[in-house]
């Protein structure tokens, strides 16, 4: 940046540890900070909105001169565009402890621990688990931030052969799994939030509550009924309708009974 470079290898090889600590600078706000234990380290001087302010770029020898010197062009190109290097440098360092861990099946059994400390049901857990395992065989390995919908389309596919409904909870499962994965910086989308309607919806099914299958079972199933005939000599009861709206029959023993109100029937009105 600038050309009076005032240090030289050789003078930063050969300074010596003081009683407190100091500074020998270079140029365009670079120094290397000596310590009193005979640690070297390097900073940067750099204003931000008007402010001065400080950035640690690395330790001597570890970081070499013509090192420290790049690693301060970078930093004062990117306060220069209005990127404050010292929360550039806080945002590499997270993403370098996050990329620990970061294939598509490790970010998943992550989610599946985070399910676990929030109290979901073990069942819940196992099916998590299952969709997880479904995953493994093609995408698991691959970088969460670089599995690309076709890839998970192509298992998806696999399955709905077997089960459309399977189908659909796994893509639900890897759309949360991406979902955290970007939660966590460690994805920018999530590819299959892209398959949704490219997998066969599961046919309805209809079916009795389980109650209602119990007692069809037990007493309305075909092979349960009997057939019922009238007898001949019965005489069929008469039926007429009173006032009121309800059907009286006449029984053979001459008395009257009278049933529910027919549906549709009304009370006379006065």
């Amino acid at each position: 940046m600038g050309a009076d470079m005032a240090l030289t290898d050789v003078a930063v090889r050969s300074a010596k540890p003081r009683d407190k600590d100091y500074k020998l600078a270079d140029s365009a706000g670079l120094y290397l900070l000596v310590a009193p234990s005979g640690g070297k380290l390097w900073r940067l001087k750099y204003r931000m909105h008007g402010v001065e302010r400080k950035l640690a770029l690395g330790r001597y020898p570890e970081m070499t001169l013509s090192e420290a010197r790049k690693a301060r062009d970078a930093a004062r190109e990117a306060a220069s565009g209005g990127d404050d290097p010292s929360a550039l440098k806080r945002r590499q360092r997270i993403a370098a402890r996050i990329a620990v861990g970061t294939t598509f099946g490790d970010v998943a059994q992550e989610y599946i621990e985070k399910a676990k400390r929030e109290g979901r049901a073990p069942a819940t857990l196992t099916k998590l688990q299952w969709a997880r395992e479904w995953l493994l065989p093609m995408i698991g390995h691959r970088p969460v931030d670089q599995v690309e919908p076709h890839e998970l389309l192509a298992v998806l596919k696999r399955l709905e052969t077997k089960d459309q409904l399977d189908a659909k909870r796994v893509r639900s499962f890897a759309s949360r799994v991406f979902r955290y994965a970007v939660a966590t910086a460690r994805a920018k989308s999530d590819p299959a939030a892209l398959l949704v309607g490219a997998v066969a919806a599961p046919a309805p099914r209809t079916c009795l509550p389980f109650w209602s299958r119990n007692v069809w079972a037990s007493c309305c199933a075909p092979s349960t009924l009997t057939p019922v005939s009238r007898s001949p000599a019965l005489p069929s009861p008469s039926r007429r309708m009173s006032s009121s709206g309800r059907a009286s029959y006449d029984r053979p023993n001459g008395r009257s009974s009278t049933s529910m109100r027919l549906s549709g029937a009304s009370r006379p009105r006065a």
